[in-house]
């Protein structure tokens, strides 16, 4: 028998191979056998350590859920189950409640005990340790610390994001592995609703999911919310978050007004009694808030509103038309709801005095009598119904006797005086009578009978009888259609023959007016004043929460503006319009509160001095934008930023500095505090030389903004405006609006975006208001008189807004829908298309062209309403002068000079703008006329001919279709020299031929141009018709379309002509021309075989394809900066070319930069 000797072991092993684990200290193990000698290791039992507990084993779950633990021991002999518990200790003591040992199992040396435990404790709550008993020695494991996962945790309270009677929406932070305490995987979040004292769970929101609405609530109700992340399994409900508290909206009060009563206690004025609504009718804890008053002309499809105070029951509604019948409606409103309109009251306004007759004249005289005749201002019921008219006269030349007077019916619009002395003079006046008493008597004329013969007419008698029939006829009509309309609403007038653009101008020479280099030209065949009584505001819609954009069609003429009193909508184009180059802009500017009104003393401490990036912009200690104290320094609390309310929000914005490098860190915090996620930055990076958690924030940059300027473009800013209102949704936290000093730009952004959110649902336009309350909350908001002129023009352009991209494949459909009637009148949408582009681009007052008004240069212009603006005009390199009616105009693809057909006198500075700015292609869209003495032919039909100083030579000559071609080469004084192709145009169609014709010939003239020119150069070519306005127009408005279409498949003709018109007055000038490039366009598409297709039937109106805007907006460059000049009026002359072949002004495009970008980062 051989004997097997054990090897000796180290490292606390034994047996064979030393495979074997002693479980005692390496040096009490006996290296053969595995003996211990004492000293065993944790948990297992001494002295020869041979029993133990190997391993504790949890099933882990989540908090207070059932779950196992498994317990091994193993040893020598093998330990009995009974030998093993589990506890779960609380500091010295160890509990076995709701632990139960369920079964045993063995492996080899090893058992397996298996314990229920009905609720895990979090470790917080104890450990759980597995003992095990041999011998009457015991010995325990280590305790387990991972039987549990740990719940998801939502730190922050979650956000109130919308409201209703019945719902309440919020969002919330998603929770986070990697940044939140808790153990993955979420499946998403408890909502609870605490209402009278209970929380209740509402709902559970699937993950990714941050937001819920929670619905079925009850109105006007205080309710607070919280929001809890929830893991896999069961009891995964995280810990709650901190609460939000909300009330939710009032219902629509129950009832309206009632005891509605109106009288007229004063001319222009009706008095409307209300009585209370009761409270419980409110709906609503507040009560009733306000009324509002809803008047309008009886028959008017439209109404005014007035808001009156919930603590009176009276109002007298001022500023109405005489003698004219009102329908009064009444609704209360409680803090959130507006009732139904109470029923209606028709109240008739008072008559006044009728004005005094007009146009006296004595159109004939006998011995002994004479003819006296009159009219009367329109409408001839005007102040109410006349009801007779008294002649009175007295002899002069000398005074004999009193005045003696007749009467005269209503009717008769003359009046014979007889049984007079022949040769004698008289004094005759004329006055109306109507049921509030006399006129002031006329302004006198003087009467002759004659001594003998035929009875006298005076001169002109026989056109001026013819005229008065004419009036009486007329007056008659209108007085029949008047009251035809008005009994039939239907057939009511469209308001937008009210508020039209200037009409179409007329040619007139400018030679021979007396008034050039005065301040203010007069038109010469100015018509007489028409009456000033204000026409009743019937253009507004009935109230609405929302109006997406105001059309021409409810417009109606200008208030006159004798307070700073909000503007009805309807109103608001013509006073815009009318006063965009008046004093009146200047006028409300001035009458702004100025700055530092208010106590600044935070901003004014010493210690705050480097964190102000100018000394003289400080907030107002009552709404800067208070920062949470840091480290106990009372001072950490400063940032010069303030709260800027809307109409409706007190704290809806933040108007802040750009922030220095002292400021930084505080810019910073301030965004965190007030929870922001939008940032509108509206400066550049750098003027003047002035410059663990985690949060996404949105910066918006508006990059071409002029420090305490405007910016080029209006829709550029819109668009801008939009971009950003989107990004920040419904979100009630503030709204970061920054320039430089955070107080001219930024103030122009939010009156914008203010006053345009209120009037479209008040339909009421308050930007002196707006203006002038922030002000008080920080100072020099809207810092310039441009900036305040141009905060108007930008609030119009938003509220005439509509889309007016068109997809190319779409435009053949497009232009289907333009041509059809959009009033139920006959008149086209391409027509009401034209007057709202008219509107917006208003004629620039005389200051922006005053070079071509000067006396010098005012022959050297054909059309008075077709001058070059100071800022892009053509400017000669001549000793002599500089001056030339043209200009240079960029689109975003093209360039061009533009200038009209040269007059005999301007010949030479035609070619002088040729040598000096060197265009390759002179493109000539008039036919020159042997008739039109101002129309010079500037080239030879053969050899030279010499223009002044300049040489001009004919090299070649050519014809294709309705083109001729020429080589034409300028010299001056032998040395300096350039050739230029001229393509003169002969195809311009006709008045009232096919459109389509002359579009197919005036596309192969812009293939003919592009192909031959050098698209390297700036103002390559130069382009002119008769004005250089109207052909030309369009001709460059579709250069630049077909370069849209080529770039981005889509095109925007109307945006293009607007832009265009900045640079160019007039250009596209009539609606035929403007339909002339759709035209054109149309033709370039199918020439270049551009798949039509019709509008998706659901889609198939006129502006509602909503596409993303990428063409640059419109510019507004007319600024007032001299009252004076301002008020100066623009020459009112006219410019339809002689050959009437409608060669008015044509839009440009738009240019090719971005004037804005986004940035996201973390904060």
């Amino acid at each position: 028998m051989v004997e097997t000797v054990a090897q000796e072991c180290e490292g606390g092993t034994f047996g064979l191979d030393c495979l074997q684990q002693c479980h005692c200290a390496q040096e009490a193990c006996e290296t053969k056998r595995g003996l211990c000698n004492g000293q065993c290791l944790d948990s297992w039992i001494e002295p020869y350590c041979l029993q133990g507990i190997s391993r504790l084993v949890p099933v882990r779950v989540n908090p207070y859920q059932p779950s196992s633990f498994t317990c091994y021991v193993e040893g020598i002999p093998l330990p009995d189950a009974s030998s093993v518990d589990l506890y779960r200790r609380t500091g010295s003591t160890n509990n076995r409640t709701g632990i139960t040992r369920r079964s045993t199992t063995v492996s080899g040396s090893e058992r397996a005990v298996v314990f229920d435990v009905d609720s895990v404790y979090p470790l917080e709550s104890g450990e759980y340790v597995c003992f095990f008993t041999f011998e009457s020695k015991s010995s325990h494991r280590t305790p387990v610390t991972n039987a549990t996962y740990v719940l998801p945790v939502i730190e922050n309270a979650p956000v109130i994001v919308s409201t209703t009677s019945t719902t309440i929406g919020l969002q919330w932070n998603a929770w986070s592995a990697e940044d939140d305490i808790g153990d993955p995987p979420l499946v998403g979040y408890d909502v609870f609703v605490e209402k009278d004292g209970d929380w209740l769970t509402d709902q559970r929101v699937e993950q990714p999911t941050a937001s819920a609405i929670v619905s079925n609530l009850t109105p006007d109700t205080d309710y607070r919310l919280r929001v809890a992340a929830v893991r896999e399994g069961a009891g995964g409900t995280g810990p709650e978050s901190p609460r939000s508290d909300t009330i939710n909206l009032c219902r629509k009060p129950s009832a309206s007004p009632t005891g509605l009563q109106v009288s007229a206690m004063n001319p222009k004025e009706l008095e409307v009694i209300w009585e209370h609504l009761p409270s419980e009718s409110a709906e609503c804890r507040s009560g009733v808030t306000h009324y509002m008053i809803y008047y309008a002309p009886t028959g008017s499809t439209s109404s005014n509103s007035i808001l009156v105070r919930n603590d009176t029951s009276s109002y007298t509604l001022e500023g109405l038309d005489t003698y004219l019948d009102y329908t009064i409606q009444l609704t209360a409103s409680n803090k959130d709801e507006e009732s139904d309109r109470s029923s209606e009251t028709v109240s008739r306004t008072l008559e006044e005095v009728a004005p005094s007759p007009i146009n006296l004249a004595i159109p004939q005289s006998t011995t002994n009598s004479f003819t006296v005749s009159w009219s009367t201002p329109l409408p001839p019921n005007i102040n109410g119904n006349i009801q007779k008219y008294v002649v009175r006269y007295q002899q002069i030349d000398p005074v004999d006797g009193d005045y003696t007077s007749e009467e005269v019916l209503n009717g008769a619009f003359e009046h014979t005086v007889v049984d007079l002395t022949a040769k004698t003079n008289y004094s005759v006046q004329v006055q109306t009578v109507n049921g509030a008493g006399s006129s002031n008597w006329s302004e006198p004329v003087t009467a002759e009978t004659i001594q003998s013969g035929p009875v006298k007419l005076t001169a002109g008698v026989a056109v001026g009888a013819i005229l008065i029939i004419l009036i009486i006829i007329i007056v008659v009509i209108i007085v029949f259609k008047r009251r035809r309309n008005d009994s039939n609403p239907s057939k009511k007038e469209n308001i937008e023959d009210q508020f039209q653009a200037p009409l179409d101008f007329q040619d007139t020479p400018l030679k021979g007016n007396d008034n050039i280099g005065h301040a203010s030209v007069s038109n010469p065949h100015h018509s007489p004043p028409r009456s000033t009584r204000p026409k009743p505001a019937v253009a507004m819609k009935p109230f609405v929460r929302e109006t997406k954009s105001l059309d021409l069609d409810s417009t109606d003429g200008s208030p006159d503006r004798s307070s700073n009193k909000p503007i009805p909508l309807a109103q608001f184009p013509a006073f815009v319009n009318k006063n965009r180059h008046t004093a009146l802009f200047s006028e409300e500017f001035h009458d702004l509160p100025g700055p530092n009104i208010y106590p600044q003393t935070v901003a004014q401490e010493e210690i705050n001095f480097t964190k102000n990036r100018y000394k003289n912009i400080l907030p107002y200690d009552s709404a800067r934008v208070k920062l949470e104290v840091i480290d106990n320094n009372p001072h950490s609390d400063y940032f010069n930023a303030s709260y800027i309310p809307s109409f409706d929000n007190d704290r809806a914005y933040i108007a802040s500095q750009g922030p220095n490098k002292a400021s930084m860190d505080d810019f910073w915090r301030m965004v965190w505090q007030e929870n922001v996620t939008t940032i509108a930055m509206v400066t550049k990076l750098k003027e003047g030389d002035k410059g663990d958690d985690c949060r996404t924030v949105t910066q918006f940059h508006f990059t071409e903004w002029p420090d305490k300027g405007v910016p080029k473009h209006t829709s550029s800013l819109l668009k801008f405006i939009k971009e950003v209102k989107a990004d920040h949704g419904q979100f009630t936290h503030p709204l970061i609006i920054h320039c430089s000093a955070g107080v001219g730009r930024t103030g122009v952004v939010i009156s914008i975006d203010s006053v345009v959110a209120h009037a479209k649902t008040t339909r009421m336009v308050d930007v002196f208001n707006f203006v002038k309350n922030i002000r008080q909350k920080r100072p020099y908001m809207v810092q310039t008189q441009e900036q305040y002129a141009f905060i108007y023009g930008a609030v119009l352009e938003d509220l005439l807004w509509r889309n007016t991209l068109i997809p190319v494949v779409h435009f053949t459909d497009h232009l289907q829908d333009l041509h059809s009637s959009g009033d139920g009148r006959g008149r086209s949408k391409m027509t009401k298309e034209f007057q709202t582009l008219k509107s917006l681009c208003p004629d620039p007052p005389a200051s922006q062209t005053r070079s071509g008004r000067t006396r010098d240069n005012h022959p050297k212009n054909r059309y008075g309403n077709n001058l070059p603006l100071q800022r892009n005009r053509v400017i000669l390199d001549s000793p002599d002068h500089d001056y030339i009616n043209a200009s240079q105009m960029k689109g975003i693809h093209c360039t061009f000079m533009t200038t009209q057909m040269p007059l005999p006198t301007t010949v030479s500075d035609f070619w002088s703008l040729v040598l000096n700015y060197k265009p390759s292609t002179v493109v000539m869209l008039n036919d020159k006329s042997q008739n039109d003495k101002s129309c010079a032919q500037y080239w030879p039909d053969a050899n030279s001919v010499q223009f002044g100083s300049y040489s001009v030579s004919t090299l070649s000559t050519s014809s294709d279709g309705d083109m001729t071609i020429r080589q034409l080469k300028v010299t001056r004084n032998s040395k300096t020299s350039h050739t230029v192709t001229q393509y003169q145009f002969h195809g311009w169609p006709k008045h009232g031929s096919d459109p389509q014709l002359g579009a197919r010939s005036l596309m192969k003239l812009i293939r003919a141009v592009k192909s031959s020119t050098n698209k390297m150069n700036e103002f390559s070519i130069l382009v002119h018709c008769l004005s250089g306005a109207g052909r030309t127009g369009v001709f460059c408005t579709a250069m630049e379309c077909i370069a849209q279409i080529a770039e981005g498949d889509s095109v925007d003709i109307f945006q293009t002509v607007k832009i265009l018109r900045a640079d160019r007055m007039q250009f596209v000038q009539t609606e035929e021309e403007y339909a002339f490039v759709y035209d054109v366009i149309r033709e370039y598409l199918h020439t270049e075989n551009y798949e039509q297709l019709p509008y998706p039937i659901e889609d198939h109106t006129y502006g509602n394809v909503e596409i993303d805007y990428t063409l640059e907006p419109e510019k507004n460059p007319y600024e007032v900066t001299d009252p004076q000049e301002a008020g100066a009026a623009a020459l009112v002359y006219g410019n339809v070319e002689t050959e009437r072949s409608q060669d008015r002004p044509k839009p440009e495009p738009q240019q090719p930069y971005s004037v804005y970008e986004n940035v996201a980062f973390d904060s």
